[in-house]
């Protein structure tokens, strides 16, 4: 992980493109830049392969897991949703149809050696993630403390 910076940085979204059917997404954290994640938000949408998928977010640094978040609704075949992901907030799921809020459970940073994934356990060839984006407080390393 990182250390926690002293003064706010910059807003910034990532909007990768989305992946292809059946493959997972991820975002790397450029070079020289930290993160503080603070959202991140998008539409999968099952194939109508009978599995239950549930969905989550791991980040790793180098190859190790540092952070797992996961999704507490288990997605059936053919009914796509939008899950959120959250820094601050409550978790929720049911109080609007087909959307579902996850809370990271601590102030994430993240710096140039980790990688936010995006994943879904017994994800099928056709299932897919749409408009995934990341919202993050961004600064560039030599604006930390040491």
């Amino acid at each position: 992980m990182s250390t926690i910076p002293d003064a706010a940085g910059r807003l910034r979204l990532y909007q990768p493109p989305d992946p292809p059917p059946g493959a997972l997404l991820t975002y790397p954290v450029p070079d020289g830049l930290r993160w503080r994640i603070i959202c991140l938000r998008g539409i999968f949408s099952p194939d109508a392969n009978v599995a239950n998928r549930r969905l989550f977010t791991y980040v790793t640094k180098h190859t190790y897991g540092m952070n797992r978040t996961i999704a507490q609704y288990v997605i059936p075949a053919g009914a796509a949703q939008v899950f959120q992901f959250v820094s601050d907030g409550r978790n929720s799921t049911g109080e609007i149809t087909n959307f579902h809020v996850t809370r990271i459970p601590m102030p994430l940073y993240v710096d140039d050696h980790c990688t936010i994934e995006v994943d879904v356990d017994a994800i099928q060839v056709g299932d897919t993630l749409t408009f995934f984006g990341l919202m993050v407080e961004e600064w560039m390393e030599h604006s930390m403390n040491p």
